[in-house]
């Protein structure tokens, strides 16, 4: 009787020990399951777009990626010059959105309300400050992207202090400024670098009127 009490009890333990097993080869297959069906990794998506990089160049193809479409879109950027920095001394034109922490950079979006804007970043030639010479004074000129001095051409016998004093900007726009001037645009000459409207040709025409006087009095 005691063996068959042993016996009884060892199978007693033996069918719980394979009921455990069983129930840890369930629970092993729940959670391979369920790994399994979680969301896959997703595949990145691509956009291309254009962007403009630099003066008289052409397009250059860009490329940027996002967990689906509209991400991708949404990080679509090109980047160029601040162009209301005076004298910025960031020049750069291109693909993607601006340096961090550059001040002097300025983005634009590639895709903008449903529709590709490529190109965003267009060329704008650079605003940079200058100085013309005013009664032979170096001043300061309003920053532009050119620049313009002006002053009488060494032809010029007049002596009317609107031209020859000389100054910043064209010709045409001095002569409008200057209130019952009798000098045309013909007596006046440009010249294209800081200062450049320097003595010669001011002094010439500044010393017309006494030579012509001198001449006068001495024939």
């Amino acid at each position: 009787v005691g063996v068959r009490v042993l016996n009884f009890t060892t199978l007693l333990y033996t069918i719980k020990f394979e009921q455990l097993k069983m129930k840890l080869v369930i629970l092993v297959v729940a959670f391979a399951a369920a790994a399994f069906a979680q969301d896959p990794v997703p595949t990145p998506v691509s956009y291309a777009f254009t962007c403009v990089a630099g003066f008289n160049v052409s397009s250059v193809a860009c490329s940027v990626n996002g967990t689906d479409d509209a991400d991708a879109k949404a990080n679509a950027f090109c980047h160029s010059p601040k162009n209301s920095v005076v004298d910025n001394p960031y020049t750069d034109y291109g693909c993607d959105a601006c340096p961090a922490d550059n001040a002097n950079c300025a983005n634009c979006t590639a895709w903008t309300a449903g529709a590709a804007t490529n190109d965003c970043n267009t060329y704008a030639a650079p605003i940079v400050s200058s100085s013309c010479l005013v009664k032979g004074v170096s001043t300061a000129c309003t920053p532009a992207s050119t620049i313009t001095c002006f002053g009488p051409k060494a032809a010029y016998a007049g002596n009317e202090a609107s031209l020859t004093d000389g100054g910043c900007g064209t010709c045409a726009d001095a002569l409008a400024a200057a209130a019952n001037a009798t000098w045309t645009v013909a007596d006046c000459e440009e010249c294209n670098t800081s200062d450049c409207n320097s003595g010669a040709l001011a002094m010439v025409s500044f010393l017309a009127p006494l030579f012509a006087l001198i001449w006068a009095t001495q024939a």
